[in-house]
């Protein structure tokens, strides 16, 4: 038995990983679609942020190694 949408909709605000929505490519309804279309959105969104993050990190360590970091402070 095929689960509701409203569950799967559950399901998928607890992904964590792209690679969890696998299960979900099958199903061909298409509000199963849209729903994990949006998951992925949402992850590729988060990713994006923690890329970013990573990157002015990246700029940090580098001024705080040169002891220019402690005068830039916001």
């Amino acid at each position: 038995m095929k689960r509701s949408i409203s569950e799967i909709k559950q399901m998928l605000a607890q992904v964590k990983k792209e690679s969890e929505l696998t299960e979900f490519y099958t199903d061909e309804r298409k509000g199963v679609a849209v729903l994990v279309k949006s998951a992925e959105k949402r992850l590729k969104k988060k990713q994006q942020l923690i890329d970013q993050f990573h990157e002015m990190q990246h700029y940090e360590k580098i001024y705080k190694k040169k002891g220019i970091f402690k005068y830039c402070r916001g």
